[in-house]
Order: C-alpha cells, then structure tokens, then sequence
C-alpha cells in the first residue's frame, strides 16, 4: 500500500461505552457479488481507531449493494444497520461491538459502482491522534487522520477544512514546509472550471521524509478543502 485511501469518510460519531477486550477477533470484510477488490492496509488508524479497508470495483448498483449490506449486517435486526449519505457516497453501517462496519460506495464513472469497506475497532481508541508538531490554524479544523505503517514507511494523511480563502491557503502551506527544512520541488494549479473552484498541488523533499499538500475550493470563492500527505522512510 503506497498511501491510506483519500476518500474515506469519517468514522460515524457513537455514544455508546463498550466494555469488551481489544483482543476481539477481527470480522470478516467479505466482498459483495460480482466485485473485484484489493485490502487498503490493515495497520491503519483512523481518527485514532485501528482500522482495516477494502476498496472495491462492483457490477452491482449502489441501491443493490446499500440492500445487500443490510441484509448481511441487519442478521435479522434491521435496526442494526443505518442507511447513510455525504455527497455523492451512500453508506451503510452497522454496530457489532467492539466493532463498527462500514460500506460507503457511490457509482463508477464506467458503470457499475466503486466502493470502499471499512470495520474499526472501537475498544482500541487513540485518543490523541493528530501529529505532533503538525501546523494547525483557528480558520481550520482538521476534518480526518489517517496514520499507516507500510515496509518501513510511515504515512499520515490529514485532510482539514478551512474557512480561510484559496490564496491565504497556497501560500502559507508553502511557507510552512519550508520552514520545517522541506524543498518544493514541484507545484501545479489548477484554475476554475464551471461550478469548481481552483487547485494547487505542490509536493515537498526533506531528507528520509515527503509531503504533497493538495488545496482545493469547493465552491469558487468558498471553502476550502486541504489534504496533507506525510510520508516517513525509516531508511533513507
């Protein structure tokens, strides 16, 4: 795995107080019918909760898989498994303690339906979570972290959303890794497209370290999305 998937939603929010030990075995992350899929990692952890991924190609509809994950996690108790939606994703997630299931999928731009599956591991939370050190700024939440360890390289991907505009965003993430010792050695924008706002890119060199920032309007003259990538080697 080269980097965490960049599209995964946040984990839902649960008010529940699980008392079962960690050591729970983990469950199965079948793929659906007539899917072809490949493990994301299986030493990540999101908002601080090990989780394990699939992501997944289907033939199948997202109507016919938002149904077949209810079923399947449902086992008889509908109430078990909650019909979600953000943006353009549908979601499904179901509760089985010490572990939370999640089916996210929207339609392929090729017909059928890409998806992503997810189960977390509530009992094992981490309650600090965001890098140390890592920049933050009053006009910016930081939205999700998502930390691996993949053959010696450890990777964080934190992804933030910021009330500041597209300008402010380009130019202080670009001071702020250089700052921290770290070259640009390549940037690209984007401009405004109909109903899209602008994009920056710029990927950064420290010796045993990288880091791409990507910067994004959501709407022109709107807010802002920011996602950083750090990538760790522990041989140079």
């Amino acid at each position: 795995m080269s980097r965490p998937a960049r599209h995964l939603l946040p984990l839902l929010a649960l008010s529940c107080v699980l008392g079962t030990v960690q050591a729970a075995t983990w469950p199965s992350l079948a793929l659906p019918p007539r899917s072809q899929g490949a493990s994301v990692g299986e030493e990540l952890r999101v908002n601080g909760l090990p989780t394990r991924i699939q992501r997944f190609q289907s033939e199948l509809s997202v109507a016919e898989l938002l149904a077949h994950y209810q079923r399947l996690w449902g086992a008889g108790q509908p109430a078990r498994a909650r019909p979600l939606s953000q943006g353009d994703w549908q979601a499904v997630a179901s509760l089985q303690p010490p572990f939370q299931l999640v089916l996210q999928v929207r339609p392929a731009a090729q017909g059928g339906s890409e998806g992503l599956l997810s189960v977390a591991n509530l009992a094992d939370l981490q309650r600090d979570y965001i890098p140390r050190g890592f920049p933050t700024f009053a006009d910016t939440r930081i939205v999700q972290v998502t930390d691996s360890q993949d053959s010696g390289q450890h990777s964080v991907l934190v992804q933030q959303s910021s009330r500041a505009g597209f300008a402010l965003n380009v130019d202080r993430w670009r001071r702020e890794w250089q700052r921290q010792g770290f070259q640009l050695t390549q940037e690209a924008q984007m401009p405004a497209a109909a109903g899209q706002g602008r994009g920056w890119t710029a990927f950064f060199d420290r010796q045993g370290a990288s880091v791409e920032v990507s910067v994004a309007e959501l709407t022109p003259g709107g807010d802002v999305a920011v996602t950083v990538h750090q990538l760790r080697r522990s041989h140079p």
